[in-house]
Order: structure tokens, then C-alpha cells, then sequence
């Protein structure tokens, strides 16, 4: 994925979990037992504990702090410890969305081609973050999302639609497919909503555009001038019309609740959503969630490791930076807390190929997930200020699902919105 501007930095917030990094800089010392300590700052559970207990074994010299900071303020400090050229963590963990800023300062950060990583181990689109003909790595891959469909298996059961992985994902061969299946859906089962959030499907459906809100020739704002970005904003205002989705924004307290009330029968699941769903619904919902592929594979979701150059152990922050995101460790990760890999090797990996998850019925989430993202083609553009365009049309899908706008309307003020956000 080649990026070539920065986007927004607006990010959800992710409660701190390991240390509260009050100062948190100086990160490189070595202690009075000889051992270098390297700081790994992520914004977001990397999975990374095991792994890290391993490598200070094979490297008895080498001690690993990991720290856990929210998006905000890890991109917050790290922009001044850059300025200042100190203070920043031997490695930072920046998501997918963030990393064009730093792009721009990618003079600041260790370049991992010349300590002999190579670009060809990456899924195409997920390859580097540097230049792009793959000269210069700014940062390596960690994980990805991929993309699948959470199903509820006994409500499908109930509607009398196939329950079985394979079987259902040929229900949806495109997510207009969605809508139909809903309507059989909702006739059948009245009392629950075919899909948690049109924010969801919203998003998924974005994630596999080469271009969504800005133009890649120079990064102007043309959503106006996006045909398939119109007709994917239609296909997910079909959702609200047909009174087939859940009026809640996701990831608001209201779309937890209609999950652990079993008040939707279809989530859009990236890897990383399973966790999310098995804490919403408990034990009274193993085994009646299950999985299924999504229209197209895509991909939602994802990290990189980069190594600011200020540190006083760059060469051993590389080393670990390519040790932590090598196949071997991508597959040992995923198995350990559904993190999918983005290497090519390890996705096809039996241990990644041959998972399942009892909670989601044993259904092949391995493989599912594996396909998603090997499927998945392009050059993926993401504009300067894409997060302030998601924003208002969101809110405008949400208007169309609460009766309070029609389709053509709510599209129109999303871009005059959007418009009336980027002056400001």
C-alpha cells in the first residue's frame, strides 16, 4: 500500500494497558547488567508478550519494555520527540491510518532495506511503507484484518437459510446481495435486525476502493465525482431503507448492546472483531456465532513497526523489529489472539490455513481470513483528510436508517459537509 499524504490523525481512543507512560521517552539504556533495554510503543495490543519472553531468552543481553499508549497520544508525542530529535521509543507500532504522516519525516526513521529486509514477504498491498518502488522501508508489516461476515447460526436456522460457512457465503457474492438475503431474513425473524451497523458495511465496502474521497493525482476531494463510491454509499442506504440494519453507529456503547442483546445476525468481522464479539456476548452466544467470507475478501485494519533513527540502539531495534514481524512470529501471534499475518509465508501456513474457533462454531477462520486478504488487489489511495471526510457520511447513513433523510439528500449533504469540514 503505497501512501502518499497524510491522513487524519482522528483515531479511538484505546485505554493504556501496560505502563502509564508519563514521560515516555529516553527510551534506549543499558543497565548496570550490561542488558540494552528497547522500548516497543504500540497503540493497540500487539499480542507481543509471549514473543517478547522469547526473544530475551535467545538474546540474554537485551531486555523488551513494552508500553501501550491511545492512538492520540502516541501520534502526539512521537511528532515532538521527532522535532525535538529525542525522547522517541526505540520502536513504534503505528496503524495503518497514521503512517503517512510519518511518511513524510521518513528521513527520521531507520530504513529496514538496509539491514536486509526485503518487500517481497508482504501481501502486494500491505508490502512497505516507504517509497514505492521498495527501495526505502519505513516501516514493516505487522498484522491485518482481513475481512469476513459474523453470522448468527441459529437466528439463519430460525430464518430457514443455510447455516453452514460455505453455503452461507455464497448467499452474498456481493454485498448487494446483503439487502435481498435481509429482507428473507427480516420476514422470517422480525424481533432482530439482519445487520449490526450500516457503519460497518460502510466501511468494509470502502476498504476495498483504490480510491474512495480524494483523487491519487493530487489528493483534491472528488467523492462528488466517485461513481462506485456513490453507488456503495446507495447500496448501504438500500440496507436502511429496506429496515434490514441496527440505526447505531459502531462501536458506540448502543451498537454493544445490540450485541450482547442478540439484536443483529450479521457483523462485519475483520480478525480483530472475533475478540470483540466473544467479550459483547459472552457464554451465552459460543457456538451460535459463526463465519463466513465476505463479498470480494478486502481488508480492514493493520499495523506497522518503524525505528526512529534518534535511538541509542538502532541496529538491535531493527533486529527485533524483523524478528517480531517474520513469518514464523506472524503465525505463532495469530494463533495466539487472532492476529493475521501479513506475510505471504505465513498465511499460508498450515497452523494459520487449518484454524478454527469453537466460539464461532469451529468454522475455518484460518482460511477464511487467509483468502480475504490473498484476494485482495490494488493501490490502496488514502487521502490527506480521509478521516475528516468518514465523518459526515457516516452521518448521513445513519440519517437515512433513522427515517430522517432519503438516500439522494443525505448524500448530498455528506458532500457538502465534508466540503464545509475541509475549509475549516
Amino acid at each position: 500500500m503505497h501512501f502518499r499524504r497524510a491522513q487524519s490523525l482522528a483515531l479511538a481512543s484505546t485505554a493504556a494497558l501496560t505502563l502509564s507512560l508519563a514521560g515516555c521517552g529516553g527510551s534506549s539504556s543499558t543497565s548496570s547488567d550490561g542488558k540494552i533495554t528497547i522500548q516497543v510503543v504500540t497503540a493497540a495490543d500487539y499480542g507481543y508478550k509471549t514473543l517478547v519472553g522469547a526473544y530475551e531468552k535467545a538474546h540474554p543481553n537485551i531486555k523488551v519494555q513494552l508500553v501501550q499508549l491511545d492512538g492520540g497520544t502516541l501520534s502526539t508525542k512521537l511528532t515532538t520527540q521527532l522535532a525535538a530529535g529525542r525522547g522517541a521509543p526505540d520502536i513504534v507500532g503505528m496503524v495503518n491510518d497514521n503512517m503517512p504522516l510519518y511518511l513524510k519525516s521518513s528521513d527520521k526513521f531507520a530504513d529496514f532495506a538496509d539491514y536486509g529486509s526485503k518487500t517481497g514477504q508482504w501481501l502486494g498491498w500491505k508490502a512497505q511503507a516507504g517509497s514505492a518502488d521498495g527501495k526505502t522501508i519505513t516501516g514493516l508489516g505487522t498484522d491485518i484484518g482481513g475481512m469476513a461476515l459474523c453470522y448468527r447460526k441459529d437466528l439463519f436456522a430460525e430464518a430457514g437459510l443455510p447455516t453452514d460457512p460455505a453455503a452461507v457465503g455464497k448467499l452474498w457474492t456481493s454485498w448487494d446481495d446483503l439487502v435481498t438475503v435481509g429482507e428473507r431474513f427480516q420476514s422470517k425473524v422480525p424481533g432482530v435486525k439482519f445487520v449490526d451497523s450500516p457503519g460497518n458495511v460502510w466501511t468494509a465496502m470502502l476498504g476495498q476502493m483504490d480510491e474512495t474521497f480524494f483523487s491519487a493525482k493530487d489528493d483534491s476531494f472528488d467523492a462528488d465525482q466517485n461513481a462506485l463510491l456513490k453507488k456503495n454509499f446507495m447500496t448501504v442506504a438500500k440496507l436502511a431503507t429496506a429496515g434490514v440494519t441496527n440505526g447505531v453507529a459502531p462501536f458506540t456503547p448502543e451498537w454493544h448492546a445490540v450485541l450482547k442483546q442478540g439484536k443483529a445476525a450479521v457483523s462485519v468481522c475483520p480478525a480483530w472483531m472475533l475478540s470483540r464479539i466473544q467479550t459483547d456476548g459472552g457464554d451465552a452466544y459460543k457456538g451460535k456465532w459463526s463465519l463466513a467470507a465476505a463479498p470480494g475478501g478486502g481488508n480492514w485494519g493493520g499495523s506497522y513497526l518503524m525505528v526512529p533513527k534518534q535511538g541509542e540502539h538502532v541496529k538491535e531495534a531493527v533486529a527485533l523489529a524483523q524478528w517480531l514481524t517474520a513469518p514464523a512470529q506472524q503465525e505463532a501471534n495469530f494463533a495466539s489472539g487472532s492476529y493475521l499475518p501479513s506475510t505471504v509465508e505465513a498465511l499460508n501456513a498450515p497452523a494459520v490455513q487449518n484454524a478454527k474457533s469453537s466460539y464461532f462454531s469451529d468454522a475455518p477462520i484460518g482460511r477464511i481470513y487467509a483468502a480475504s486478504a490473498l484476494k485482495l488487489k490494488g493501490d490502496f489511495y488514502r487521502g490527506g483528510d480521509d478521516g475528516t471526510a468518514q465523518g459526515p457520511f457516516l452521518a448521513a447513513l445513519l440519517r437515512v436508517v433513522q427515517g430522517n433523510q432519503k438516500p439522494e439528500a443525505a448524500w448530498k449533504q455528506a458532500i457538502a459537509d465534508t466540503k464545509a469540514a475541509l475549509q475549516q
